[in-house]
């Protein structure tokens, strides 16, 4: 029996004894077209060169061919049919979840077996964390067997559309545009052996439950009365035998005095590591094209989607726009001369 198919047999057990939904049925052409696949992302080591000349160099001695790290290997991240590279913005990102030293290189590594980092990340709309993590976890999946038989488990706030699109969008369709199809059923998958599983509402399910990784996305989006159990929930499993990685990331709430993400960036000490990034870290990148930007300065929301800002109560007497533009036209005034004026003491 392929390796694909034992775990197939295995998980389809787990799902009857956990109660889900039944596996999405493949034939067994599309079991070994994904078993061949999955094969040829074995040993691959390197998520990504950071390094762009060291990048540069590996696909030089490749002949100019693509380089042989994850995510060439599988395949660019796309945004809006776009391809998208890993950004130099989120290599703070990887390096918050390194535990370990690689022996050969001295290069940081996520190793699966050792103590888990936890991560918190506010973020814009759009800067491309969603998609970095599901390839992350798809890598750390298909290198080796270290995660085999864990489950990851996918938290998404508020609701259970959102968490079953997260599935769709970011784990299943990189495969299909390999003409792969992943096992699994609206609420979950598998990866080469490895479960993810969707959670939001349903959080009681996850007691009992050890996931190697918790990643909880749109996280200040839950409503006030579940952020506590929420909170409890996810960090249950630190310091436990599991010891679990947790990336909890979000776009602010609209009010800090209810955020559940403001409280954690102000709390020391504490367990996690705290990045906190707007859209102009994506400057360059094409991340966001001039039209994209143009349209979202627009909305009332910018200030809280784009420059991460919790926006509080909005009165009416200035809009959004003019304020935004009344501190972009501060930054540009020369106040080197003020020293020199003779009232200024």
């Amino acid at each position: 029996m392929s390796a694909f198919k034992k775990s197939r047999k295995s998980f389809e057990l787990q799902q009857k004894q956990l109660g889900i939904s039944p596996l999405f049925s493949l034939s067994e052409q599309e079991s070994q077209r994904a078993e061949d696949f999955i094969e040829s992302l074995k040993g691959c080591n390197v998520f990504w060169h950071f390094d762009k000349q060291k990048h540069k160099q590996v696909i030089d001695s490749l002949g100019g061919h693509r380089c042989e790290c994850f995510v060439h290997r599988f395949g660019l991240m796309q945004k809006n049919g776009r391809p998208m590279p890993i950004h130099e913005y989120q290599k703070p990102w990887y390096l918050a979840l390194c535990n370990d030293t690689d022996e050969e290189t001295g290069y940081p590594i996520i190793n699966v077996r050792k103590e888990g980092k936890r991560l918190l990340l506010h973020k814009p709309v759009g800067i491309g964390a969603s998609s970095w993590t599901a390839y992350l976890l798809i890598w750390l999946a298909t290198k080796d067997d270290a995660l085999k038989n864990e489950e990851i488990a996918l938290i998404t706030g508020p609701n259970w559309d959102l968490a079953q699109s997260l599935l769709e969008d970011k784990y299943r369709k990189p495969f299909l545009r390999h003409n792969i199809i992943l096992p699994g059923s609206k609420s979950f998958t598998i990866i080469d052996g490895v479960l993810f599983k969707t959670y939001s509402t349903n959080l009681p399910a996850l007691r009992g439950r050890e996931p190697k990784f918790l990643i909880v996305d749109e996280f200040d989006w839950f409503p006030p009365d579940s952020k506590k159990q929420v909170r409890e929930t996810i960090e249950r499993y630190t310091g436990s035998k599991n010891d679990s990685f947790i990336l909890a990331m979000s776009t602010p709430a609209s009010n800090q005095t209810e955020s559940l993400m403001y409280q954690l960036e102000k709390e020391e000490p504490s367990i996690y590591q705290k990045i906190s990034i707007d859209y102009t870290a994506a400057n360059g990148t094409g991340m966001y094209t001039d039209s994209e930007l143009l349209t979202a300065r627009l909305s009332a929301a910018w200030r809280r989607e784009y420059l991460a800002k919790w926006g509080g109560h909005t009165g009416n007497i200035f809009s959004s726009q003019s304020i935004d533009s009344a501190i972009e036209k501060g930054r540009e005034f020369d106040l080197s001369y003020v020293d020199s004026m003779p009232w200024v003491s």
